[in-house]
């Protein structure tokens, strides 16, 4: 179901499925082109001879659709003419829709104002000013993958217009999106964590360990990694490890690098591929053993 909501949908785009299960399956079935995305599906109620029916209101690549119980109807963008929407005279809270196609008016109320009906009024806007591009919203796009600037850029280039909010779903802080980052960048890394290298100064702030280990600066303004240091597998080999509370040392001697994140867990890694570092005794423990002896 997720084709209808997306990889990281919002709560009330949840809701749909369960309110709209059985008819978002039988349109699958029977409704939707085999070469068809859905751009965005809301609730809606559709008003029909001063009566209302409630029911999603779809936007796909090529349609927008009405699919409520006893209820299903679809035009072509090609078809629509025109549109506008504004608030519910009665309810500020709530957008109507309307619709000029070749066959008239369609009329739609009590959309609620939420950011997913925006990003529906956002992708439709793009649409029916530009048919022939292809446009990403929170429900097309894989949150695996993040929008670096250099894929933004390729989508200009390709005509592909990305919706304000999915801007903002996919900006999950400097952490996610930089793990996000480079978890593309090494689709075969077998460790990736925040953490910096210190010698006569602090640099970079992601570590991640494919077939060398690499030390990145990634910049979450520009959305952008670039590489700072590159050892070989075996130079940290033999250097003494610390683990304390928040962070893991590894020393070299020019410096150390510092793992911010489950540095047990990447000490035990380097392990298996035979790179033994050596325990560092603490401070408190050389203390309480001189005492003892």
């Amino acid at each position: 179901m997720y084709n209808w909501i997306g990889s990281k949908p919002t709560f009330s785009q949840k809701s749909l499925i369960s309110q709209f299960e059985p008819l978002l399956l039988e349109a699958e079935k029977n409704c939707l082109h085999s070469d068809e995305i859905i751009l965005k599906a809301i609730e809606a109620e559709f008003v029909k001879n001063e009566t209302k029916v409630f029911g999603l209101l779809i936007l796909t690549s090529r349609y927008f659709a009405f699919l409520g119980l006893n209820e299903y109807f679809r035009y072509s963008l090609e078809e629509l003419l025109d549109y506008r929407f504004d608030t519910d005279i009665n309810n500020k809270d709530n957008w109507n829709l309307s619709f000029l196609t070749n066959h008239g008016h369609l009329n739609y109320e009590n959309i609620n104002k939420n950011e997913d009906s925006k990003e529906f009024l956002d992708a439709l806007e793009m649409k029916f000013a530009h048919p022939e591009y292809t446009i990403q919203t929170t429900v097309t796009h894989d949150f695996k993958y993040l929008l670096t600037a250099e894929r933004l850029h390729d989508y200009h280039i390709k005509n592909i217009q990305v919706t304000p909010f999915l801007l903002k779903r996919d900006n999950m802080g400097i952490s996610k999106n930089g793990i996000r980052m480079l978890q593309e960048l090494h689709p075969s890394a077998k460790f990736i964590s925040e953490g910096y290298y210190q010698d006569e100064q602090k640099v970079g702030n992601f570590i991640t360990i494919d077939k060398d280990i690499l030390l990145y600066e990634y910049n979450n303004k520009t959305r952008s990694a670039a590489l700072i240091k590159k050892w070989p597998l075996t130079f940290f080999n033999g250097m003494p490890v610390n683990h304390g509370r928040m962070e893991t040392e590894i020393a070299d001697p020019s410096g150390k690098l510092v793992i911010n994140d489950n540095g047990r867990f990447c000490e035990t890694l380097l392990a298996k591929m035979g790179i033994t570092l050596t325990k560092q005794q603490k401070k408190w423990q050389k203390l309480f053993s001189f005492k003892i002896s």
